[in-house]
């Protein structure tokens, strides 16, 4: 197996084989996309890994991509699935190893792109209006359902079922990821899932949003995966007329409300013991060698002013980089293999740090010792001159 086209189509069968419609789904878009662009440079040829997997053919696929008007973010899915196929195929000895060979095409993501609406349409998208015809009142309802709930992902939304909702709490498992998540319902929340609720005995659904008695078919199936992409475009259709139908300037659609899903962390950083949290963060990106701070003009010329060096701290922040060093190295052959796995939920990622601070004894032991008095001069004034003093003045330990 030779050829992109059939090792790709059997990377997709495996995909599909495992319930992963949606992953197979973006590697059979990304590979119609390089045939495009093979079709145009290549007609009468096979596709043969050997010639694709060359940086010059990489960043001439690139430059196809650009040339079509696409996206940023979808130019990089399409990188970014060329670079899983590679990795398989390397580790299937199908392909030879060539250093950096993406490292000149984009297969980052951009996210500047601001999904907020102004603050007015915000109120107003979320005020259930009873002037709305039904399907319009429907999708409204859950819109504001996707906010009141945390932000949750309009793909869980719609698969919750009536055994997730308990004693006023909603625990399910995220489609994406896997993690488990328990959301407290509000008073309005409860009323909004009581008016679009599925009271059909035979339905699973908690919601009436992706039953259909004509179409039923096991979670995770095939079937099912595309009636949920069926519905996702109506709803997202549906968004766009509701939008027209309260007269908002800005745009609704079905991710407008992603980024409140990591606000449980913020919340928690964000507590009374704020300036331990950030110093235990500050602390994990510290460098023995003296930071850059700005530059000064002394007698007419302009040089650069750096900070202290951290003598005092030197062992313990060599063995916190020897660690960090290694947990990356032990990752990135990991990453190599697995397709998508550098895809780190920002609960993953605060996961260490979290268990960290819940510990407090425990990290009161391992950083008591280390020396802040040149990390900011106020405290000092107080006598404080380590992590294990700021703690106790805290009241953290």
């Amino acid at each position: 197996m030779k050829d992109l086209t059939s090792f790709t189509l059997s990377v997709v069968q495996e995909l599909e084989d495992r319930e992963r419609f949606g992953t197979a789904h973006v590697y059979r878009s990304a590979l119609r996309a390089f045939q495009r662009y093979w079709k145009t440079r290549h007609p009468q040829e096979e596709i043969r890994m050997k010639k694709v997997f060359v940086a010059a053919t990489i960043q001439e696929f690139e430059r196809h991509l650009q040339e079509r008007m696409l996206k940023l973010n979808t130019l990089s899915t399409y990188l970014r699935m060329l670079r899983a196929l590679y990795n398989r195929a390397l580790a299937a000895g199908m392909a030879n190893y060539v250093p950096g060979l993406f490292a000149r095409v984009y297969t980052g993501t951009r996210t500047d792109v601001k999904r907020a609406l102004p603050p007015a349409d915000m109120g107003h998208a979320l005020t259930i209006s009873p002037s709305l015809q039904q399907e319009l009142r429907e999708t409204q309802i859950w819109f504001a359902l996707l906010f009141l709930l945390r932000g949750m992902p309009f793909a869980d939304l719609a698969r919750l079922r009536k055994c997730d909702f308990k004693n006023g709490v909603i625990s399910y498992r995220r489609q994406k990821t896997g993690r488990q998540v328990s959301v407290q319902v509000t008073a309005e929340a409860a009323e909004l899932l009581r008016q679009c609720a599925d009271h059909r005995t035979n339905s699973p659904y908690l919601l009436n949003i992706l039953w259909d008695e004509n179409r039923y078919s096991p979670l995770g199936s095939r079937n099912e995966y595309q009636h949920y992409q069926r519905v996702l475009r109506n709803f997202n259709r549906k968004l766009k007329l509701l939008a027209s139908a309260l007269g908002l300037s800005g745009k609704l659609s079905s991710y407008v409300f992603s980024n409140f899903d990591n606000l449980d962390i913020l919340k928690i950083h964000m507590d009374k013991q704020l300036i331990i949290h950030n110093l235990l963060v500050e602390i994990l990106f510290t460098e023995m060698k003296p930071s850059f701070l700005k530059f000064r003009e002394i007698e007419g010329a302009i040089v650069p002013e750096f900070g202290y060096e951290e003598y005092d701290n030197y062992k313990a922040i060599d063995s916190m980089q020897k660690g960090m060093l290694r947990f990356a190295e032990e990752f990135n052959q990991f990453n190599n293999l697995m397709e998508n796995f550098e895809v780190i939920s920002g609960h993953d990622a605060y996961a260490p740090l979290l268990s960290m601070m819940e510990k407090r004894k425990q990290c009161y032991h391992i950083f008591k010792d280390y020396k802040i008095s040149q990390l900011s001069g106020r405290f000092s004034e107080g006598g404080i001159q380590t992590i294990g003093d700021l703690m106790k003045e805290s009241k953290y330990v």
